[in-house]
């Protein structure tokens, strides 16, 4: 087993990072709070949205210094070293953003002077690899990682049922929901990711749902939608483990993630782009 320690990851400045690179608008992901449920649609490992106190700038925060990986025998024996390889450089990349030839820290990092102010899609799709239904390693891994740091998928949090309620009548279900996806500058609410305007629409498992009657159901949740053609549309990198493995108790009507067979995260476009 190999394992590997040198690659460190600050997380007290990574949870900025999604905000001002890739994502343009970041959802902050951690424990799921009393009331939101798998009812809801919170299904993730990671737990769910979170909320940001603007007045304060108080928010939920991960607080582990340190990543360490590892290979077991089976990855090691299908994938070699080129695999191996793959992970190492996922992890170099978010490294590299923290400490690179143009700034060293994020408190030196100036928005509008090292490109982040207009950078919106990262991704590249290769053809052969799309007809052959290939999964990137390396952008795979990439996507993980954003997660783990606490920064979840906007195309899929940006609403968030937070609680339901019958109204004065009883006879029409409310459904509480709030905008957790923010502007990395502001920190204030934005229906916009990656210059993108978003939406959203009830889902719900209920059937034979009669007029007049309260629909039953066990899951619930606020889909995002656009319909915006630009192409910068679900292409958020911490979107991109929802594309192959998505916790979600309903089927997704679009899949909240641009990235798929063949499509790879590209690394020129990261910066400056």
């Amino acid at each position: 087993m190999m394992v590997y320690s040198k690659y460190k990851v600050i997380l007290a400045a990574a949870l900025i990072w999604g905000g001002i690179s890739e994502n343009q608008a970041f959802v902050l992901v951690g424990p799921v709070s009393p009331g939101e449920s798998a009812q809801f649609n919170y299904t993730d490992d990671l737990g769910g949205p979170k909320s940001i106190n603007r007045g304060t700038k108080r928010f939920f925060r991960w607080n582990m210094p340190y990543f360490t990986y590892s290979f077991d025998a089976s990855f090691v024996n299908y994938f070699g070293v080129e695999g191996m390889d793959a992970i190492g450089e996922a992890f170099d990349l978010v490294n590299d953003f923290f400490v690179n030839e143009d700034y060293q820290g994020v408190s030196q990092l100036d928005l509008a002077r090292h490109g982040f102010s207009s950078n919106y899609n990262t991704t590249w799709v290769n053809t052969t690899g799309q007809n052959a239904q290939i999964i990137d390693m390396k952008s795979l891994m990439l996507g993980m990682l954003v997660n783990q740091i606490g920064l979840g998928n906007s195309h899929r949090w940006a609403f968030s049922i937070t609680g339901n309620r019958t109204n004065a009548t009883g006879n029409s279900l409310i459904f509480d929901t709030r905008l957790r996806n923010y502007d990395p500058i502001t920190w204030s609410e934005s229906d916009v990711i990656n210059n993108v305007k978003y939406s959203y629409r009830l889902v719900t498992d209920a059937t034979n749902i009669s007029v007049g009657s309260i629909p039953a159901f066990t899951v619930a949740d606020m889909e995002e939608f656009t319909t915006d053609t630009s192409g910068n549309a679900w292409s958020a990198v911490a979107a991109i483990p929802d594309a192959f493995y998505g916790n979600t108790a309903l089927y997704w009507t679009d899949t909240p993630s641009l990235f798929s067979f063949g499509v790879y995260y590209d690394g020129m476009n990261a910066m400056g782009g």
